[in-house]
């Protein structure tokens, strides 16, 4: 649950084959514990300076095989 005026920053993503776990950022500096299981390398996304994050993007087949961020201005 965000707080009042905080929003997401972006999301630490653990991924190889499939999406393995993501784990949430926010403006206050709080990040969720990891959701998913520890497989996978570890990457980051998040959006240029001066960018929001609008939404994100992703695809499932059998697992989720794919995550995005959509960013802009507000």
């Amino acid at each position: 649950v965000l707080e009042p005026g905080e929003y997401v920053t972006g999301f630490n993503v653990r991924s190889g084959c499939w999406v393995d776990a993501i784990q949430v950022l926010t403006s206050y500096g709080r990040v969720t514990a990891v959701l998913g299981s520890g497989g996978g390398g570890l990457g980051e996304l998040s959006p240029p300076a001066g960018q929001y994050i609008l939404g994100f993007q992703g695809r499932i087949g059998q697992w989720v095989d794919a995550f995005g961020i959509v960013y802009g201005t507000l």
